[in-house]
């Protein structure tokens, strides 16, 4: 069984990929692969990191809700960030 992802050939009865850690076979049975372990946390980290900078954002907002200019510049920063 060759893998996916990283086209290195294992056993036909592995469940995921010794070198990427690709599984095979989704849990509900589906022969595509699901995402590997590295692609969800990437995602996950995005995700958070996103969220962060929303938080921040809406912060700046309670804080100053007639000036633009430092929810302008949180928006500038968390965008530079992401």
């Amino acid at each position: 069984m060759q893998c996916p992802r990283c086209q290195r050939d294992h056993p036909s009865q592995a469940q995921f990929c010794l070198n990427c850690g690709t599984p095979f076979r989704r849990p509900d049975g589906n022969p595509l692969p699901a995402p590997s372990y590295a692609d969800l946390q990437r995602e996950l980290t995005e995700a958070r990191e996103q969220q962060t900078a929303t938080s921040e954002i809406l912060r700046v907002i309670s804080r100053s809700p007639t000036s633009l200019e430092p929810i302008a510049q949180a928006i500038a920063d968390s965008a530079g960030r992401l």
